[in-house]
């Protein structure tokens, strides 16, 4: 997945880290590159509005 632009932060390393991003587990220095890559590409951008969206289903289901 990729919008076929350059990026500092590759597609491929934020889409293999999305869940450390998202669980709050990386570095800030990490989380501010991921930040900067989803304003820079929309693909990445929607992986991750989804990706959250299930963290958060997953979450209400089983209730932790």
């Amino acid at each position: 997945m990729s919008c076929g632009e350059p990026h500092e932060t590759d597609c491929s390393e934020v889409l293999d880290h999305l869940y450390e991003y998202l669980d709050r587990e990386m570095p800030d220095s990490d989380c501010e590159k991921f930040k900067e890559h989803f304003d820079e590409c929309s693909p990445c951008f929607e992986k991750y509005g989804l990706e959250q969206e299930v963290k958060k289903l997953v979450k209400r289901c089983c209730g932790q």
